[in-house]
């Protein structure tokens, strides 16, 4: 039965005791405090403790749970039967072999979980970016941008409702709310109606992200895709970003050549994600 985390002390507590009676630690990905913090503040993070075999984190996403594992490779592990699907995400470099992350893709498989989709990180520099774009508000192909306002969610919610739901977090409302008052969520209009929405996430000081890029299905194939990287990427200059990062489905061509036309290069990480429905 999972049980809500609900302090970071209680979390250290939970992973010092694994840590000292599981000689044989494996895991998928080592949460960062400021990680943890953040679900907790937002109500959604939980664990699910098998004694003397590790403990399972999970954060409760629109559509599932994403879990972090901190297990006996040697343990036998049942995830709980859960209302929604469970996802594991392995994050590994693919310049060099991770003896850690290939023990947890058996032990993954072993739990009764399949691989959903693979992932691939692109970045870019913004040496070459013009600001231009992001301080006039003007697109090329009769496009204007603007940040989002909350009247624009159900809209761009529509636009959403179009990418793949396990392989792409979609924010609960009030989630949405405070990406807009941050400033992170960027929506597209042509001739007044939102066509594309983006969310830009600072990562660090230097580097920003891109997240929930969709284009809808009746503008597609105008440009408006690359209008809109050049959009995030310009508007990231403004900010003071050097780079920009991307995760984008490794079977997604058209994804990859766009981002490449506009000087993303493979860094080297892949994800694998796994899924149990």
């Amino acid at each position: 039965m999972k049980k809500a985390v609900c302090s970071l002390e209680q979390y250290f507590m939970l992973m010092d005791a694994c840590m000292e009676n599981i000689p044989d630690l494996i895991y998928n990905h080592m949460l960062l405090p400021k990680e943890v913090s953040g679900f907790i503040e937002e109500g959604k993070f939980y664990y699910e403790q098998y004694d003397g075999d590790g403990i399972i984190f999970l954060t409760d996403e629109r559509d599932f749970y994403k879990l972090y594992c901190f297990v006996s490779e040697s343990g036998n592990i049942e995830p709980a039967k859960l209302d929604k699907p469970q996802i594991i995400e392995c994050i590994y470099s693919s310049r060099r072999s991770d003896e850690q992350i290939e023990k947890m893709k058996q032990k993954v498989w072993d739990m009764g979980f399949r691989l959903y989709v693979k992932n691939i990180r692109v970045r870019t520099s913004l040496d070459e970016v013009s600001e231009c774009d992001a301080c006039m508000g003007k697109m090329k192909n009769d496009l204007t941008w603007s940040y989002a306002v909350k009247e624009d969610l159900p809209d761009i919610y529509t636009l959403w409702s179009l990418l793949d739901r396990y392989n792409s977090i979609l924010p609960k409302e009030e989630e949405a709310l405070g990406m807009i008052q941050k400033g992170e969520l960027i929506c597209v209009k042509k001739h007044g109606t939102i066509c594309a929405a983006a969310r830009m996430k600072e990562e660090n000081r230097k580097m920003a992200s891109t997240w929930l890029l969709v284009v809808g299905q009746e503008f597609r194939h105008q440009g408006i895709a690359t209008e809109l990287y050049k959009l995030l990427l310009s508007i990231a200059k403004v900010k003071g970003y050097s780079r920009v990062m991307h995760w984008c489905d490794e079977k997604n061509n058209a994804i990859q050549n766009t981002t490449e036309k506009l000087g993303f290069q493979f860094d080297g990480l892949k994800s694998n994600s796994y899924i149990l429905k």
